[in-house]
């Protein structure tokens, strides 16, 4: 699997949660999705932009930026760790510290787009929930639920793009 996969599996995830919302039963809201990401254009060898263009491909995204800035931190620590350097109470602050950090990068990337709204939170599901919202209004002029991207729909995405990447946490080494 890769990254467009993955949002592919998202969007899938998304329409059909919108067509169980509407009282199909999961079966027919899945036949329902693929129609309708077949309609939309969302496969194909030139459907790749598309795709990432996507809420969905936002949300894996942002994770992966996370991902990005978070992990090299965070083996930083486990390297301090394992030297004996910080006991594990210094090594627990230290990852929330490195948590803060990587979102704060990641924020500062994205509000050169869409404008933050005030302060962001500092954990990936609820920051992400909060970008997804902030741009969903910039982009959309739209409420992310009116989307079908309500909170419980966000976070299960994070938490798949959160799994995704952590079975590539090499690629996110410094050299």
């Amino acid at each position: 699997m890769n990254k467009k996969d993955l949002t592919l599996s998202l969007i899938r995830y998304r329409f059909t949660q919108s067509g169980v919302a509407l009282g199909m039963d999961v079966g027919e809201a899945a036949m329902m999705a693929e129609a309708r990401m077949k309609n939309e254009g969302l496969y194909g060898f030139l459907a790749g932009t598309k795709v990432m263009g996507t809420p969905e491909g936002g949300i894996v995204g942002i994770v992966e930026a996370f991902f990005s800035h978070w992990i090299p931190m965070l083996e930083q620590d486990l390297a301090l760790k394992n030297q004996n350097k910080i006991d594990a109470d210094e090594a627990g602050r230290r990852n929330k510290l490195s948590e803060k950090k990587a979102i704060d990068t990641v924020e500062a990337y994205r509000t050169r787009f869409y404008p933050g709204e005030g302060d962001h939170p500092h954990e990936i599901r609820p920051y992400v929930c909060y970008r997804m919202r902030v741009e969903m209004r910039h982009v959309h002029h739209l409420e992310p639920e009116q989307l079908g991207l309500d909170e419980r729909t966000v976070i299960h995405m994070v938490d798949e793009a959160v799994q995704f990447f952590k079975g590539r946490v090499g690629k996110f080494r410094r050299s």
